[in-house]
């Protein structure tokens, strides 16, 4: 059979026998025949966000570009019969998840050290050190493990279920931010259908202090908390230039160099933040892609574990890709993954200067370059792997 092509918007069910069946909004991009990427996108993303630019310069490269929304996102399912926390109380949970074991562990210590000649600070002292040790061999924060709407491994098990139905057997994959995490985890998941992998601007899913993955809170309040603009009413007569405003300076503050930036082939800072509001809109309301972000943010917070020690069974050709002033994912975070993964299946780590959590023109061109080259080294290594020995 041969591969399925979806140049104008398409949903596929890929999940039938469910309370809710799952579409997945597909469009594709370059020659079917051509080996294939899924291009997986980001927290609170959908396929329309995605620079289209880029996707035609993979095809351009003899790559057959699939895109498409994750459930919950953009034109693809939405999953509003589950229950939704929303973001504000997922980051206070997971960050007092993360704090409160250390805070307990500090004074019970200083309570120890100033009274280290009493037998009950030293029974305490052994029982702490014995708890905190449990508490680290249960998976740490997880052990106050909240049930999330679905997880990262949910969303990632529907990608090869995309693929059965579009009669993809092996693909390349790519992933940006929560893309790169999905990615991973579908990989080391299903590694027989993957032949490369690019992780760009992602982690390893490993906790920080306050218990959010390799996530800054401070960073993430501010722009989906605490800014004014984070919360637009719609009746205000200033709303649109507000919502614009507001886009345009999380991109700025993610972009060393934003004042000569351009996106999609040239488009200014401004006119990017208007394509992006209307990709938002074309099929979200504010309160429906809270709600849709909500739930992101619970799968990412509490996801199955940290994946660094799974990640070195990764064995398809991987490229690292990252921004050297990235303030949502830092660029330690990159070189993170590429330790994990290791040497030979991690073959490039590219580091773009002046580039943050955003894929502008010059990350963009760079970036694409990585993942061609790297799909391309894939396909010949997999077809030496196949060709039949010559006769003696």
């Amino acid at each position: 059979m041969s591969v399925i092509a979806c140049p104008t918007d398409t949903h596929i069910r890929i999940r039938e026998n469910e309370d809710t069946p799952i579409d997945l909004h597909v469009k594709t991009y370059g020659n079917p025949t051509h080996p294939a990427i899924l291009c997986v996108v980001g927290f609170g993303a959908n396929k329309e966000i995605g620079q289209h630019s880029f996707y035609n310069k993979l095809a351009e490269g003899n790559i057959f570009v699939v895109t498409f929304s994750n459930r919950d996102t953009g034109g693809s399912t939405r999953m509003n019969h589950l229950p939704t926390r929303s973001m504000v109380s997922t980051l206070l949970v997971a960050a007092a998840a993360g704090l409160l074991p250390p805070t307990i562990t500090s004074v019970v210590v200083l309570y120890c050290i100033r009274n280290y000649h009493s037998p009950f600070a030293q029974k305490l002292a052994a029982s702490v050190l014995a708890l905190f040790a449990g508490f680290k061999a249960s998976g740490g924060t997880k052990a106050f493990h909240l049930e999330p709407c679905y997880t990262l491994e949910d969303v990632a098990d529907d990608i090869p279920l995309l693929m059965n139905k579009m009669n993809i057997k092996q693909a390349h994959i790519m992933g940006t931010s929560m893309g790169g995490m999905l990615a991973q985890t579908v990989v080391l998941r299903h590694p027989h259908r993957f032949l490369s992998l690019g992780s760009v601007m992602s982690n390893t899913g490993a906790n920080s202090a306050i218990g959010l993955p390799d996530y800054p809170l401070s960073t993430l309040a501010y722009l989906y908390i605490v800014h004014p603009f984070s919360h637009p009413n719609p009746k205000s007569k200033d709303y649109y230039e507000k919502i614009i405003e507001y886009e345009m300076e999380g991109m700025e503050f993610q972009l060393k160099r934003s004042k000569h930036a351009t996106w999609n082939n040239g488009l200014n800072m401004k006119e990017e933040a208007e394509r992006r509001y209307a990709a938002h809109t074309k099929y979200d309301t504010i309160q429906s892609r809270k709600d849709s972000m909500g739930r992101q943010m619970d799968g990412i917070a509490w996801q199955t574990g940290d994946r660094t020690k799974e990640l070195k069974k990764i064995q398809i050709p991987t490229v690292i890709v990252h921004g050297m002033e990235d303030k949502l994912i830092p660029m330690e975070s990159g070189l993170e993954t590429a330790k994990a993964i290791g040497f030979p299946a991690c073959r490039r780590v590219v580091l773009i200067p002046d580039s943050g959590h955003t894929m502008d023109d010059a990350f963009s061109a760079v970036c694409v370059d990585a993942i061609i080259e790297n799909i391309h080294f894939a396909e010949r290594e997999k077809n030496e792997t196949v060709q039949p020995m010559s006769r003696l």
